[in-house]
């Protein structure tokens, strides 16, 4: 018998978003992002429990995965993007 389950999940986002200053003159207001803007991140959990019946004995399982996940994405010559993820995952409990 399988219990409901769960999964929960952040899409990708920025570490430190870029926010332009509103009140810059001239080419202080034409700045781009810097290459730390450009850190992201990502979560996603999910989880389930399973109860399992045997011989008269219930006996249940609880399973939770969690993922987070670093990348950084760098240009070069404005045409070349290379990409560095970090991925890390933590299986059931």
């Amino acid at each position: 018998m399988i219990s409901p389950r769960f999964s929960f999940s952040l899409p990708s986002r920025p570490i430190i978003p870029f926010t332009p200053n509103e009140n810059a003159q001239g080419a202080e207001k034409d700045e781009e992002a810097k290459w730390y803007n450009n850190i992201t991140y990502s979560y996603g959990a999910s989880g389930v429990q399973r109860i399992h019946a045997t011989h008269g004995l219930d006996t249940a399982h609880k399973e939770i995965a969690q993922n987070l996940s670093l990348s950084l994405p760098i240009k070069f010559m404005k045409w070349i993007t290379i990409k560095s993820q970090f991925f890390r995952a933590r299986l059931p409990v």
